[in-house]
């Protein structure tokens, strides 16, 4: 899972592409590894994961608790406003419903840290 997670961490296309498949095991663990990975790279490369990534995990995945975890001395709030200004700047990504679900769920952590 290691070699794994760094793959996708550095925006590997197969790598996230496996990784988002196996967001529906039962096991636990291995869930949340592949969410964690998947979480920080939506981060670095939203433009290739966000396509790849059903509806339905969207939220979990525009999150920003892997980069707190990663980066515990760091304030979240300019990580969150920064990924929402990537999205907002591809009109691609935009335009579906990924997008938006997205944008939504930095916009609600965002306000949750007001």
């Amino acid at each position: 899972m290691a070699a794994l997670g760094r793959l996708i961490e550095t925006c590997q296309r197969d790598a996230m592409a496996l990784s988002v498949t196996l967001l529906d095991t039962t096991n636990l663990e291995a869930l949340e590894g592949h969410a964690a990975s998947l979480e920080l790279a939506m981060g670095r490369c939203p433009e290739d994961l966000l396509p790849m990534v059903p509806l339905r995990h969207v939220p979990r995945l525009c999150s920003v608790s892997s980069f707190e975890d990663a980066h515990p001395e760091r304030d979240p709030a300019p990580e969150l406003r920064e990924r929402v200004a990537r999205l907002e700047r591809s009109p691609r990504l935009m335009a579906g419903d990924r997008g938006q679900a997205c944008v939504a769920s930095y916009a609600r952590a965002l306000q949750e840290r007001r």
